[in-house]
């Protein structure tokens, strides 16, 4: 009787095994699906940020580019602004300029005539005095 359960036992033993096997065999399988399913999704995602990436790159680029157009065009704006406004400045001082170089002048030639009167001149004193209080 003892052989018969020993041998019962062994040939149950040999049969786990073989069906341990067996499941071992379908868990790798199971394993190696769901590692090659996560790959594909990981390969996936990363594919899909990858281009999210690449498209929000292009769009903040062409963003700073126009951003930077607009900045030049405003400068040459102020530029020529500026310009104008320093060519209206330097017009106006060459006026002043002319004006006041022509008071000068005649002040200079009041100053240089001579006073032949009987009464004081403007910057001269009567009968050829020498200059008066105005002309000193």
């Amino acid at each position: 009787n003892t052989n018969r359960v020993d041998t019962t036992y062994l040939n149950r033993i040999g049969v786990q095994t073989t069906l341990s096997g067996q499941d071992t065999y379908t868990q790798a399988a199971q394993l190696q699906q769901q590692i090659a399913n996560a790959r594909n999704q990981w390969s996936q995602n990363f594919n899909q940020n990858e281009q999210q990436g690449f498209n929000d790159f292009a769009t903040s680029l062409q963003t700073i580019e126009s951003n930077y157009s607009q900045f030049l065009d405003s400068m040459d704006e102020s530029e020529a602004t500026f310009q104008t406004n320093l060519n209206a400045i330097d017009s106006y001082k060459s006026v002043v300029k002319s004006g006041i170089q022509g008071i000068v002048d005649q002040f200079k030639t009041m100053l240089a005539d001579t006073c032949n009167k009987t009464d004081d001149c403007v910057y001269k004193k009567a009968n050829q005095g020498g200059l008066n209080d105005a002309g000193i």
